[in-house]
């Protein structure tokens, strides 16, 4: 396998060999010998000069090895679309081009960007070139270059995401959603900066993390585990405060916790875990839910919504609204 992650660096691996090095790289331990072969192979080309053909080989072969990749994990999701709950192992790889900018004394290295998403209705898992991992929510994705984990460990989040990042004291990783950025050096937390949403969230499960707007960066607010840290984009505005983290990061783990949330809110979760569209009266979006949702079908939900609360589903099309009933709203407040 040596020879073939050589091969690999040097551009001449075929198609067939591709998905067998990609097979491979699957398993933690072989990520490990592939990390130090590339070390190794670095520092024996560092010192005789890289041929700038070979570095746009590079990169047209990782942007092919991803398309690959990528296309595959589609056609798989396709299968189980709608109510299905899905990991995706995705391992990127990046063959950084930094060294051959330091060698030749060149600052106008052409970045190149790794983008991956999670389909509506799915969840992804993803491995990054450093040994972070993250899951990506429904409707989300996640942008870095082909320095990262080299030259930075700068991301790009749209969307929800739960970051488990790998220490790194030299090289902080920033999460940039939004006008804000998330700075750590190694912990887990979840941030969901939906652009729809007029707030930004960021949960801290352990250890740190420095918060700041990118307008102001000296402005720093540092968190610690078991808080929440709510960023209002329209007021400007950061609320830090101690929360059950298990509320705000168990859906990468296909569970759904909903605490005191206004039917409004509600249906903007289920929009991305079933993949559905929602029309809500007005009378009803102020009422409030609390229930779980682990692996109940849209149905099920939907009659919980009925039971607690005076709303009836009514599906036309491609839509559910939501109705107010009156009459068993007054039902219910004479039983209360």
């Amino acid at each position: 396998m040596r020879l073939l992650i050589i091969k690999y660096f040097e551009g001449k691996v075929n198609s067939k060999e591709q998905a067998e090095l990609l097979d491979w790289l699957r398993n933690e331990g072989n990520r490990k010998e592939f990390s130090q072969v590339l070390s190794e192979w670095e520092n024996k080309r560092l010192a005789e000069g890289i041929p700038q053909e070979h570095l746009l080989g590079w990169a047209n072969l990782q942007s092919k090895l991803l398309l690959e990749v990528e296309n595959k994990q589609k056609r798989q999701l396709q299968i189980y679309r709608f109510l299905s709950y899905a990991a995706i192992f995705i391992l990127l790889i990046s063959i950084p081009a930094v060294w051959v900018s330091l060698k030749h004394g060149k600052t106008d290295s052409v970045l190149s960007y790794t983008q991956v998403s999670a389909e509506n209705g799915q969840v992804a898992k993803v491995f990054l070139p450093d040994g972070s991992q993250v899951w990506l929510n429904s409707g989300s994705s996640i942008k870095y270059n082909n320095l990262f984990a080299t030259g930075n460990r700068d991301i790009e989040l749209d969307g929800e995401a739960f970051f488990k990042a790998a220490k790194n004291k030299d090289l902080p990783m920033v999460v940039s959603c939004s006008e804000l950025k998330v700075k750590v050096l190694g912990t887990s937390f979840n941030v969901m900066s939906y652009p729809e949403s007029g707030n930004i969230q960021v949960t801290l499960e352990e250890g740190k993390v420095s918060l700041y707007n990118a307008s102001a960066p000296n402005e720093v607010r540092t968190m610690q585990s078991g808080e929440m840290a709510t960023y209002s984009k329209s007021s400007k505005q950061m609320t830090i405060d101690p929360v059950n983290t298990v509320h705000f990061t168990s859906w990468k783990d296909g569970i759904i916790n909903i605490y005191n949330l206004s039917l409004e809110d509600l249906v903007t979760k289920l929009e991305r875990r079933y993949n559905q569209k929602f029309e809500v009266d007005e009378a009803a979006k102020s009422l409030r839910y609390t229930f779980t949702i682990k692996n109940e079908s849209l149905r099920q939900v939907l009659d919980l919504v009925k039971i607690i609360n005076p709303v009836d589903p009514v599906q036309k099309n491609d839509v559910i609204y939501l109705k107010y009933n009156q009459q068993r709203a007054t039902k219910m407040s004479q039983v209360n």
